[in-house]
Parts: structure tokens; sequence; C-alpha cells
């Protein structure tokens, strides 16, 4: 054990050195050796290196992880990926393993969608949501991972509700990610700044909530806010998951008006409102949130699974 730790003390100091033609042996290894153990030590060098190394090669990493047919070392380089704290390699990691969660991989390589999915779950932890954001629509292409960290991310309100675009699908995916939450909740995500009357949005809301598979109303379209409650408390009772609302704006000159917010405090269930006005009886979490995904998924924990 003591031998193969100096070997392994040996091998980083050289490697940062800059000698990277050590780095591509030592993956080399990982890819066609048969001795597990060698690969195993192989990869603890490869995860020391990225911690001390001031030039990331977590582009390295997730190809070994995406290229190779081999579930124990995949599990393993994620196992490793997922101690990873440091910014820059997080959003490296974002953007290298994002296209690998998508249902198509699903079916063709569900290992390697299960562990893209656990490593960018742990991103998703560690970085607030317009980091997270940016890293899935740019390419990093910097090497020098101090550099990259001098490089600003956009974290204004403005850039927040830009962002805010993508809110509905970026919840969604994260309930379908989390087993528990995809088997007891129904989360449907609507956008403000799309009601035809700011004030009285009862069938904006009623149309969406079908939609998205809830039953009809006997009688009709609810085309109040009264009779919409109504059909809330009522008509949504016996489901197989429970109905959770989300209420955003993506557009940064409007807000949610003050009859449409005094009318929804009076529905009770579970129902979150994005904005930073007052808004009684109703979960509120603030625009620019740093972890507007995190608070979401916290909130319907609390309010569903833990009631």
């Amino acid at each position: 054990g003591k031998l193969l730790s100096n070997c392994e003390e040996i091998a980083i100091a050289k490697i940062k050195q800059t000698n990277f033609e050590v780095i591509d042996k030592i993956i080399e290894i990982i890819q066609k050796n048969q001795d597990n153990i060698l690969r195993y030590m192989c990869i603890e060098i490869l995860l020391k290196i990225d911690i001390l190394s001031k030039q990331s090669i977590v582009e390295k990493l997730v190809n070994l992880i995406v290229n190779l047919k081999d579930s124990q070392i995949q599990g393993s380089l994620a196992a490793g990926l997922e101690q990873i704290t440091h910014k820059a390699q997080l959003q490296r990691l974002v953007f290298g393993l994002k296209d690998y969660v998508e249902d198509a991989i699903a079916k063709s390589d569900h290992n390697l969608y299960i562990i893209a999915h656990a490593v960018l779950w742990h991103c998703a932890n560690q970085l607030s949501y317009t980091e997270f954001y940016d890293a899935c629509c740019v390419q990093p292409s910097c090497t020098d991972l101090q550099a990259l960290e001098n490089i600003s991310i956009a974290n204004s309100s403005t850039a927040q509700h830009l962002n805010l675009v993508e809110q509905s699908s970026v919840f969604q995916s994260a309930v379908s990610h989390n087993e528990e939450l995809n088997q007891a909740v129904q989360l449907i995500c609507i956008d403000g700044s799309q009601f035809s009357d700011p004030d009285n949005p009862a069938t904006d809301i009623y149309i969406e909530m079908v939609e998205h598979g809830c039953p009809e109303r006997q009688e009709g379209i609810p085309t109040t806010m009264p009779l919409l409650k109504a059909y809330w408390r009522l008509n949504l009772i016996n489901l197989e998951k429970r109905v959770a609302l989300v209420f955003y704006n993506s557009k940064i000159d409007r807000e949610f008006s003050e009859p449409f917010l005094t009318a929804l405090s009076a529905f009770g269930g579970t129902i979150a409102i994005i904005t930073d006005r007052p808004c009684d009886n109703v979960k509120r979490i603030s625009p620019n949130h740093p972890n507007l995904i995190d608070a979401v998924l916290k909130w319907l924990h609390r309010s569903i699974l833990e009631a």
C-alpha cells in the first residue's frame, strides 16, 4: 500500500510538470488494460492531478465515462467526479455531460444516462442556477482554471429574468430525474407573462393544467379565479400524482398583478410563485435566488413527500 502511494505521488509530481504525454499513457491504461486494480489506481492518480493541476483534464475524464463500456470503471470515474467542488471544473462537467441525459440515451445506453444524471445532479447542487444554465449553453474554451474563474458569469437580475424563459423545462427535467418526486408530483409551470388577462387568468391557467394531463371540468372552462379555485380544490383530489403549480414571469417588464395575487392567496394547496412581490398563503421564491432549481425541489419535497 505504501509503495503504491509513493508511486502515485511520484506520478503526480511528474505530471504537474506539464508532462501531458504521461496523462495520455495513464488514460490508455484505463481504456485497454485488463488489470482492474491497476486501472483503479490510474483513476485515483487522474483525479488527484485534476485537483492539483492548474490545467483541467475534466474533458479527458468525461470522454472516458462516455466512451468506456465498462460500468464498474465508469462508476468509479463518476464517483470521483462527484467529489469536485471547483466551480470551473463543475461547469466543464455540465457542458461535457449535458447531452447524455436525453431520453434517447436512456434507451440506447441506460448506464451512461444514470451516471451522467448523477454527476450533473452533483453539479446542480454545487452551482447557482445561472452558473449551471450558462455552462449548459456555452462551452468553456479557456484551459486555465484561474482565467476561467475570472470570466464574469451573468448574475444580474436581468440575466436571471432572461434565463427564466427556460425555467419550465429545467424544473420539469429536475423533477423527472428525482425518482421520489417523479412518482408523487405532477409539476406544472405557468408563465404569467403569457396571461391574456393579467388580473383574471383563470382560463389560461386551466388550459395549461388540462394540457399537462389534469382532468377537464365537467361544467366547462372556468372563467373566473373563484371557479378555478373550486376546480383546484375539488377536481384534482383523486389523481395518481399530486399537482403542484409554479408561476413565473419570463419577461423582465412584467409582474404579477395585485388582483391575481390576492385571488391566488385563497387557493391553498401546493402552489409557488417566483416573485419578489408579497403574496399571502403561497410559497414565494425570489427570481434572484442563487439556486432556483434547488429551492423549488426542496419546497416540493417538504410540501408533498414530508407532508
